[in-house]
């Protein structure tokens, strides 16, 4: 969000006629065009934020005003046919625009952790990506989450409805359209699955099947005019024709943790903050 603050502030005093001094404008990782958590692990954190108070933390930090405007998908419930972001993401980029987009002043500089060759996250698209049963003689309750798919099967939350008076009970997996591998795609990841799988539940062992998501893909970081999430960056011979930034920045080779600062980027981000 540090990112989005401040294109917005610089860009509001433009509007506004006020002068900033600013010379440089980095954005480090900020999603411009939208920042993923899985839509599975959004629903597997509210229904079960009754039983657990870790699930109900995280569910109520996905409900505050600035994840609901960063947000390419908000989780709804009851979840709609169509997933789509909060209403507040559509907010900011209309308060975004009312001021011009961009500051126009200051060179524009933008830095992704993701991947510039199309490198996923290390699983396919529809992957399931959590693991979690616990069965007694009264209830079974099932908690899986998958990445979201490019077909019908495999993505979202299969999280059957406790039942107090039998054991087991049916299964409900929620179905996503249109399906889009946003969960795997080039980008800044967040430790999610790890951050669920080292949190003691009330009942049961939480397994995650893969440590990361993409957080912050890397057309989002760039501000990039696609809607592809694969998008061959580092193949594109006109990069800046298609974002808004002067300059743009992206890892050399694995995907990296959101906001990490490589020796490579230590050295591009000096030349840019001593840029005469």
């Amino acid at each position: 969000m540090g990112g989005l603050v401040a294109r917005y502030g610089l860009a509001w005093l433009e509007s506004s006629v006020v002068p900033h001094r600013v010379r440089t404008f980095v954005s480090y990782d900020a999603p411009h065009r939208g920042a993923n958590i899985p839509l599975g692990l959004q629903h597997w954190t509210d229904f079960f934020a009754g039983q657990s108070a870790d699930a109900a933390f995280f569910r109520d930090r996905l409900n505050r005003p600035a994840a609901r405007q960063m947000l390419a998908y908000h989780f709804e419930v009851p979840q709609p046919t169509t997933p789509a972001a909060d209403p507040l993401f559509a907010v900011l980029q209309a308060d975004f625009a009312a001021v011009g987009g961009y500051p126009q002043q200051p060179r524009r500089v933008a830095f992704a952790n993701g991947s510039g060759t199309m490198l996923d996250q290390g699983y396919t698209a529809g992957a399931q990506l959590i693991d979690y049963a616990f069965s007694n003689l009264l209830v079974t309750i099932l908690g899986d989450v998958w990445a979201r798919a490019r077909r019908r099967s495999g993505d979202g939350l299969r999280r059957p409805h406790p039942h107090p008076l039998r054991a087991g009970c049916a299964a409900h997996r929620d179905r996503l359209r249109p399906r889009c591998p946003n969960d795997s795609a080039p980008g800044g990841w967040r430790a999610s699955m790890t951050q669920l799988d080292t949190t003691q539940a009330p009942y049961g062992d939480i397994v995650a099947l893969h440590p990361n998501h993409c957080f912050v893909p890397t057309v989002s970081a760039l501000d990039l005019d696609t809607a592809d999430l694969f998008y061959d960056v580092a193949g594109d011979p006109d990069l800046l024709a298609h974002t808004s930034f002067d300059a743009v920045y992206y890892a050399a080779a694995d995907n990296e943790e959101h906001v990490h600062i490589s020796p490579a980027a230590a050295v591009a981000l000096l030349a840019e903050v001593v840029h005469p």
